[in-house]
């Protein structure tokens, strides 16, 4: 799939978001969302070495959530996921274990990626992630998506913030909003032209004094 198409439907996604912000509960709603949409449009199934005692050849879409690469960038932590990856259609047919990964003598590598897009949602509640971008989840997530760009493990790579503020029209929430567009700001300067970035254009709604 070109990139392109796959910015279209991020930008198709999001546009619904802007529409009905509260169709969206947590990240893994704007997650199923992108998924959906993305295998209506990369539906085909490509075989891989995965093989039964019966001689059935299983196959695999290409497209995947929570995709294990394992550890990327300095971070402590080993273990890596992406939201969502497109595999390579040339490299799907040498997956050769369970975890769709290709094991090769004694060490396994990732399928090689077309896509990863990773997503961050926020409803700024506790607002500790939208007055600092510094140790954020936002800030761990483009690091990640920057060590695939320098280490050419994949080119197009795509950071998805959702943002919705819901308070009450005062010098408090004013200030929160100021702060979330400086977070949208950096993350702007930290993707570059390296990554694709989304951002939702209705990210904050002042709450009524009372119910209807």
């Amino acid at each position: 799939m070109d990139s392109n198409s796959v910015k279209k439907i991020i930008e198709n996604v999001i546009e619904k978001i802007n529409e009905d912000p509260f169709i969206v509960h947590r990240e893994a709603d704007i997650q199923a969302m992108i998924y959906n949409q993305l295998c209506k449009k990369y539906d085909e199934l490509y075989p891989t070495k995965l093989v039964d005692i019966t001689g059935k050849i299983f196959q695999t879409s290409l497209v995947h959530c929570e995709y294990y690469f394992g550890k990327v960038e300095d971070n402590k932590q080993s273990k890596k996921k992406f939201d969502i990856v497109i595999f390579n259609k040339n490299d799907a047919e040498n997956i050769n274990t369970h975890w769709l990964r290709i094991k090769k003598g004694g060490s396994e590598e990732t399928v090689k990626l077309d896509h990863v897009i990773e997503i961050k949602f926020e409803t700024g509640l506790g607002g500790k992630n939208i007055t600092n971008y510094q140790g954020s989840p936002m800030e761990s997530d483009i690091k990640k998506l920057l060590y695939l760009k320098n280490n050419k493990d994949c080119v197009n790579l795509h950071f998805v913030y959702i943002l919705r503020l819901w308070g009450r029209p005062n010098d408090k929430f004013n200030s929160i909003i100021k702060n979330a567009k400086n977070v949208r700001t950096k993350i702007t300067k930290n993707c570059g032209k390296n990554i694709t970035h989304y951002f939702n254009e209705n990210f904050y709604f002042y709450k009524a004094k009372t119910i209807p």
